[in-house]
C-alpha cells in the first residue's frame, strides 16, 4: 500500500496542486478491513475544478488507485442537498484518512451526517407521529440505515459497506461524525439523549408534518438516478453498464450472504421490547429459545392481514400478528362511501399501525383494558399483540336482541366505561362497533381494534358506531321495546361513567344516524335516538 506521501505526491501530478483544498484516503484502506480486490480510493476536493466532476484510475505498482476528484461548490451542494446524488459524500460517511484538510472534511462530514439524520428522523415522525416519541434509537442505527439505502442507489457500494461495518475500527469511525451531528440535532430541539441512546422529541413531529417534505421513495429515485449519472458522466461506470446499474439499483437486495448488511431496525428499541422481525419475536413470545410457532392460522384479511399464531413451550401461548396493508382502490371505496361527511378514517398502513401501538400503551397507561402490544416491526409493518381468548361482545347482543336470558348487566357498564374514560383522556376509539369489544372467559371486556383511535377527534361517533351498530344485530322480529330498553341501558351506563353528555346528545342526531341506515332498520335508528335524547333531558 502507499504511504501518505506518495499519495499526495499523485494528487499533485494529475491536479494542479495550488487548487487541492482535500485529499482524503476513504473506505477499507482507512480502517485497515481491505480485501486484496479493494482499490485504493482517493476523495479530492478542489477549487477550481472545470468539469466540476472528475474520475481517474490507476495502477500504481500492482495496486489500483481510484481517484473522484470534485470541485468545491459541488461537492458542498452534495454535502447539502445531495446535488450529485450523495456520490461524492458518501465517501465520508465509511471511515477516511485525511491527507489535506483535515477540519474541512471534518466540518463537511458533519453537515452530511446531520442532513442524512434529519432526513431519517423526519420520515420516521412523518410515517409515526405518535409512536416516534416513544423510540429509543442506538446511534448505530444512523450509519446502518443509511448504508442500506445508499446501497439501493448504487448496489456496489453494499460489499464495502459489508467489510467496513464488520470491522470494529470501521463501525467505531464511522460513528465519531454521527455521534456530532446527532449534538447538533439534539442542540435544535429535536432529540434527547437518554443513557446513550436517543429520542425524538414532539418538536421533531411538529417539524415533520407541517412542512412540505418529498416521498422518501421519491427522494431514494432522484438520487439513485443522479449517482448512476454521475458515474457514467465521469467514467466510473461504462455506457453499457449504465441501464444494467439502474435496473439493479431498484430491485430488491438479498438479505443473506456474506455480503448482507446488518439489519438497522435491530437498533431501536421500544417498551415492548427489540424491534426484530415479526417471524423472529412470534418464536420468542416467551422467552429466549422458544420454538417456532406451531400454528398460524388467518383470522382477518380484507384490509389487513391478521394471525393468531401457536407458540409452544411448555405449553402453548396465543399471539395475533397483524399486518397492516395500505387501504387504497376499490375495496376501500365502499367504506369511503359510507361514512361520508360524518367521519374520515386512516389509510395508509403506517398511520394506521403508529394510531395501534400509541393509542395502546396510552390507554393502558390510564388502565383501559386493551391487550398489550409484544412487539412491533416498523418496516414491515406489523404488530405482535397478546391474544384475549372470549367472545365479541356483538354474540351477547344478538342474543339479547333474541330474547336470551344471558344478561348483560355486567358487560355493557364495562363498554360504557371503556368509551368513558378514553373520552375523558381526549382519545376517541374510532372503531366502536361491537365486534371490536372482546368479552373473555371471566367477563372481563376489553378494545381490541386501536387502528383508528386518535386523539382528539369526534366522540359523538364513537357512540353513535356502538349503539347503531348494536341496532344492525337486532333481528326484524324484535320489539322495538327491547331495542329501547338496550339503547337506554348504554346511555345511562355512559353518563354514568363520566362520559361526554354533548357527544351522547349529538349521536342522536341525523348526520350520525344517516351512515347505518344501511345496516339496520330504519325504526329500530330512531328508537335508539329518541331514547338518547330523553337521556339527555331532550325528548
Amino acid at each position: 500500500m502507499m504511504d501518505s506521501a506518495s499519495v499526495v505526491d499523485l494528487c499533485e501530478t494529475i491536479f494542479h496542486p495550488k487548487k487541492l483544498m482535500a485529499i482524503a484516503l476513504c473506505g477499507p484502506h482507512a480502517c485497515e478491513c481491505a480485501s486484496s480486490h479493494d482499490p485504493l480510493d482517493i476523495l479530492v476536493v478542489a477549487e477550481p475544478l472545470p468539469t466540476g466532476v472528475r474520475f481517474r484510475k490507476l495502477k500504481v505498482g500492482g495496486l489500483t488507485v481510484c481517484f473522484l476528484a470534485v470541485g468545491k461548490p459541488l461537492f458542498e451542494s452534495d454535502v447539502r442537498r445531495a446535488m450529485l446524488g450523495d456520490t461524492a459524500t458518501v465517501k465520508l460517511l465509511t471511515p477516511y484518512k485525511a491527507l489535506r484538510g483535515r477540519e474541512y472534511l471534518r466540518e463537511m462530514e458533519v453537515k452530511f451526517k446531520c442532513r442524512r439524520i434529519l432526513e431519517t428522523l423526519n420520515d420516521l415522525a412523518a410515517e409515526y407521529p405518535e409512536t416516534v416519541v416513544e423510540l429509543l434509537i442506538d446511534p448505530r442505527y444512523f450509519p446502518l440505515r443509511d448504508a442500506r439505502l445508499l446501497s439501493k442507489t448504487y448496489p456496489p457500494l453494499r460489499g464495502l459497506f459489508s467489510r467496513v461495518f464488520r470491522s470494529d475500527i470501521g463501525l467505531k469511525m464511522t460513528l465519531q461524525g454521527y455521534l456530532e451531528a446527532l449534538k447538533v440535532v439534539e442542540k435544535k430541539g429535536l432529540v434527547e439523549f437518554v443513557d446513550g441512546a436517543v429520542r425524538p422529541t414532539r418538536r421533531l413531529v411538529s417539524k415533520a408534518t407541517t412542512r412540505l417534505r418529498s416521498p422518501s421513495f421519491v427522494r431514494l429515485f432522484d438520487r439513485a438516478f443522479k449517482n448512476i449519472v454521475v458515474r457514467g458522466f465521469t467514467g466510473q461506470v461504462s455506457l453499457m453498464d449504465l441501464s444494467s446499474e439502474i435496473v439493479k439499483a431498484f430491485k430488491s437486495l438479498p438479505s443473506g450472504g456474506p455480503e448482507a448488511l446488518e439489519d438497522p431496525n435491530r437498533y431501536i428499541t421500544l417498551p415492548t421490547g427489540e424491534m426484530t422481525t415479526v417471524e423472529e419475536e412470534v418464536r420468542r413470545v416467551l422467552e429466549e429459545g422458544v420454538s417456532p410457532p406451531s400454528s398460524m392460522t388467518g383470522i382477518g384479511g380484507i384490509l389487513n392481514v391478521v394471525y393468531l399464531a401457536d407458540v409452544r413451550t411448555d405449553g402453548v401461548k396465543r399471539v395475533v400478528v397483524k399486518k397492516f396493508q395500505n387501504w387504497y382502490g376499490f375495496k376501500w371505496f365502499p367504506i369511503a362511501l359510507w361514512t361520508a361527511g360524518v367521519r374520515s378514517f386512516a389509510l395508509r398502513g403506517s398511520l394506521r399501525l403508529d394510531r395501534e401501538y400509541s393509542m395502546t400503551i396510552l390507554l393502558r397507561r390510564h388502565g383501559i383494558p386493551v391487550p398489550n402490544v409484544i412487539h412491533i416491526d416498523l418496516e414491515r409493518k406489523a404488530l405482535v399483540k397478546e391474544y384475549v381468548e372470549g367472545e365479541t361482545l356483538s354474540a351477547y347482543i344478538r342474543g339479547f336482541f333474541k330474547g336470551s336470558a344471558e344478561d348483560l348487566g355486567d358487560l355493557i357498564p364495562q363498554t360504557a366505561d371503556i368509551m368513558a374514560r378514553a373520552h375523558s383522556i381526549d382519545v376517541t376509539l374510532g372503531d366502536c362497533k361491537p365486534d371490536n369489544f372482546l368479552v373473555s372467559r371471566e367477563r372481563r371486556v376489553f378494545f381490541v381494534d386501536l387502528e383508528q383511535a386518535s386523539k382528539g377527534g369526534e366522540r359523538a361517533w364513537d357512540v353513535a358506531e356502538f349503539l347503531y351498530f348494536s341496532c344492525h344485530h337486532a333481528p326484524p322480529t324484535t320489539p322495538p321495546e327491547r331495542v329501547s330498553e338496550f339503547a337506554r341501558f348504554f346511555a345511562r351506563s355512559y353518563l354514568e361513567a363520566g362520559g361526554d353528555l354533548e357527544a351522547l346528545r349529538r349521536a342522536a342526531g341525523i348526520r350520525f344516524l344517516r351512515p347505518f341506515t344501511i345496516l339496520a332498520l330504519p325504526h329500530f335508528l330512531v328508537t335508539a335516538s329518541k331514547v338518547c335524547l330523553e337521556v339527555c333531558g331532550c325528548g
